[in-house]
Parts: structure tokens; sequence; C-alpha cells
């Protein structure tokens, strides 16, 4: 009878386990794909930073670069790519005039800035915090 009850609590615990890794994989896995990731956008880029006075062109930005959305600031245009291999691409045509963060590209070729301007616009790329 012993062994039978050790046996039982044993596959318990086990199946427990087991439960416990798979839903941690699951929340790990929507995480990596629906989650934060997939949701961020340029508008939540520019959600605190009036002073750059950002103001949404999609429509003139995009055509033909292939972005999904694109704002016009003041420091440079910030544009978002459906992927990150676009994004690459289009910050290395950019060359010292580009930055990327993930899908996001900071276009300043059509800015003057000086080098405090532009470490502070590439800031706003690089240290999104929801």
């Amino acid at each position: 009878m012993k062994i039978t009850q050790d046996k039982t609590l044993r596959n318990v615990l086990i199946g427990f386990g087991v439960a416990v890794l798979v839903a941690i994989l699951a929340a790990m896995a929507w995480f990596a794909t629906a989650g934060f990731a997939g949701s961020l956008t340029v508008a939540d880029l520019l959600t605190n930073e009036e002073e750059l006075n950002p103001v949404e062109d999609t429509a003139a930005l995009c055509g033909d670069l292939g972005c999904v959305e694109a704002w016009r600031t003041d420091s440079g245009n910030f544009l978002e790519f459906a992927s990150e291999e676009s994004a690459e691409h289009w910050a290395l045509v950019l060359g010292d005039e580009g930055r990327r963060w993930e899908q996001f590209v900071l276009d300043m070729r059509e800015v003057d800035l000086s080098f405090e301007e532009r470490e502070n616009v590439i800031a706003v790329l690089y240290n999104y915090d929801s």
C-alpha cells in the first residue's frame, strides 16, 4: 500500500511540474509574438515627445519606402516597417542619417541637428519606456 501511495504522489507531482512548465512556456510564447513586441507603434514612441512637434504623415512618407506608419517631427522622421528586416534595409540605406530599433527607423536626412539635438532624438528611438 505504501509503494502505491508513493507512486501516486510522485505521478501527481510530476504532472503538476509538467503543467507549470507548459504554462510558463505558453506565457513566454504569447509575450514574444502577441504581447508587447507586436503592439508598439510610432505613435507610442512619440507619446511624451511634444517638444518634437510630431505630426502623423504616413501617406506622404511611406509611399516610396513601404513603411506602415510614419510621423514627421522637427528632428527627423520616425518610420515603422512591417518587419525588422525591412527596417534594417532602410537603416543601412540611410547610413549615418538613420538609426534603427526593432521595426522602427529614425530618418534624419531632412534636418540639420547639433550633436546634442541628434543625441536627444536618437534617445527617443532607443529609450522607449511604456
